[in-house]
């Protein structure tokens, strides 16, 4: 009688979907493994630069964190300037939800996108965006090499300050203290 020893591994699965041409897409699945970012490359290879413009692809891999796949796109020439409806870019998404100091530090020493006060259409900016979410380390970085406006309030009359007060996050707002010492 053989003895069969079975571990679950638990695997991401990612889908991608992306355009052909204006009306085509084609969807990819693949399996998180250290080999999918070779196979990722791979299919991204296959699309021209205006592709990435048409569908936020740009979004979803720093939603996923997904570094060395958006280092490859931007070394190929990837255009990461791409704005949804409401007027976010990369640098919104880097410092909202998924709150990523590595893709910050990505697009803005890269010089992709460096504006930390350009607005969303609901006034939303990188900077405001960053305290919102309380990424204190994303706040701290742009303080220590930015000029984040702490005047820009949102629509809803929201500044860096009330933003972290509302979110009790302390430690940003000793850090927006220091930055109105200077």
């Amino acid at each position: 009688m053989s003895v069969y020893k079975f571990e679950k591994i638990k695997v991401k699965k990612t889908v991608l979907k992306l355009p052909i041409n204006d009306a085509q897409y084609v969807t990819l699945e693949f399996l998180d493994r250290k080999s999918s970012d070779e196979r990722i490359k791979e299919i991204l290879s296959q699309f021209k630069n205006e592709n990435y413009l048409k569908l936020p692809i740009i979004f979803d891999l720093i939603v996923e964190k997904r570094i060395k796949i958006l280092e490859n796109l931007y070394a190929k020439g990837a255009p990461f300037t791409y704005q949804d409806a409401a007027g976010a870019n990369a640098l919104h998404v880097a410092c909202g939800i998924s709150g990523s100091l590595e893709v910050v530090k990505l697009l803005t020493e890269k010089g992709i996108l460096a504006d930390i006060n350009v607005k969303t259409d609901e006034g939303e900016t990188p900077f405001l965006l960053a305290v919102m979410f309380n990424h204190a380390d994303i706040v701290n970085y742009f303080v220590q090499n930015f000029e984040p406006d702490l005047s820009i309030c949102t629509i809803y009359g929201d500044t860096a300050f009330s933003l972290a007060q509302k979110g009790n996050n302390w430690e940003i707002l000793a850090l927006l203290e220091t930055k109105l010492k200077f």
